[in-house]
């Protein structure tokens, strides 16, 4: 898994558990990560992955969204 939350890659590296709700997010982070045999979750700058961060964002917005930015960007 990659992440651009240094803090969330540090925090689901740690072993400490605690009560807060960043911790009961690394918790559930955690279950999550138990259902593949092997994973591993990275730090990636977000100016490392624009167009998946992109994607994201326009995935709140709908497809006619994504559909109006292809006829903006000149997709080669």
């Amino acid at each position: 898994m990659e992440c651009d939350s240094l803090q969330v890659v540090q925090a689901v590296g740690s072993r400490f558990q605690g009560s807060s709700s960043m911790d009961l997010l690394v918790d559930d982070i955690h279950a999550s990560l138990r259902a593949f045999v092997d994973s591993q979750v990275c730090y990636v700058p977000r100016i490392a992955n624009v167009a998946a961060h992109g994607m994201v964002k326009l995935s709140f917005f709908g497809l006619r969204s994504l559909q109006i930015l292809e006829a903006l960007v000149d997709v080669d």
